[in-house]
């Protein structure tokens, strides 16, 4: 808690001497000339540097389907062990 304390007690030693001081000083009006709106001259800057043209995007072409592509069918896969049985049983009979 005493570094709550300490900015209750900084900030309120603070907000007394800006109040004292706002009060104290008194408000003399500034000088015609710093009153006044400076006059600045119409800025004319021209470049010989040329950009190149805007790209400009068609976007009232309509986009291009996607081709379809269907999905392979899995095989059985009994069928695929009885290939499987059958290339070693026929492997097998011809080393004999």
């Amino acid at each position: 808690m005493p570094l709550l304390r300490y900015f209750v007690c900084v900030g309120g030693v603070l907000l007394a001497l800006l109040l004292a001081s706002d009060a104290m000083l008194s408000e003399h009006p500034l000088p015609a000339v710093m009153n006044a709106t400076p006059v600045f001259p119409p800025a004319r800057i021209h470049s010989d540097r040329k950009w190149p043209e805007a790209v400009v995007y068609d976007t009232g072409v309509p986009k291009a389907k996607p081709a379809v592509i269907e999905k392979a069918k899995p095989k059985d896969a009994s069928r695929k062990w009885m290939e499987f049985g059958f290339a070693l049983s026929s492997g097998a009979r011809s080393m004999a």
